[in-house]
């Protein structure tokens, strides 16, 4: 599905679904990446693939990051389709800064869910620590982190899709090499 929008300035702007879902998806993959890096130096103890991964199996296992590491990347590649619906209708050429400015309220509604987990994850608190509103029972460091790294993902999202978000119209041609 490739929506048209016709935007109040008169341009037209496509939004591309599947770009936004590989533009959430990396940024996923890079925030997982530079949390398990924050995991490693002992920076926090957070761990999202765990956390999702232990949603369906209640269990805390290798199987179980594994799972969680996917459905994160699935659920990050979702969320990015809703960032790219987002920038291709609200904004014209959209651009980094504005998957940064999306990312604000994505940022305030998963440090808010994380808080909820003790409610509903069968494992939290009894096998996983209760992270807590936004990472802050894990320690400060945890909730810059949680904070910096939702702010990471926006800019990547907003960077990566801006790449490809084209104008419909004439395609401009390239030169002919002599």
């Amino acid at each position: 599905m490739t929506d048209t929008h016709i935007r109040g300035d008169g341009s037209k702007r496509k939004y591309n679904p599947s770009l936004a879902f590989l533009a959430g998806a990396l940024g996923g993959l890079i925030v997982m990446l530079l949390l398990a890096v924050a995991r490693l130096v002992n920076l926090t103890s957070l761990d999202l693939a765990m956390i999702v991964g232990s949603m369906f199996t209640q269990n805390v296992s290798v199987g179980t990051w594994i799972l969680g590491f996917v459905l994160n990347l699935i659920v990050t590649g979702l969320i990015g389709m809703l960032y790219g619906l987002i920038l291709s209708r609200v904004w014209g050429p959209a651009d980094w800064w504005h998957g940064l400015v999306i990312a604000i309220p994505h940022l305030i509604l998963g440090g808010l869910f994380l808080g909820l987990l003790p409610g509903f994850h069968p494992v939290v608190p009894e096998r996983i620590a209760d992270p807590g509103y936004f990472g802050a029972d894990y320690g400060a460091w945890t909730v810059i982190l949680f904070i910096l790294s939702h702010l990471v993902y926006g800019v990547i999202v907003g960077a990566v899709y801006h790449g490809k978000l084209v104008a419909t119209g004439p395609t401009p041609q390239r030169p002919a090499h002599v």
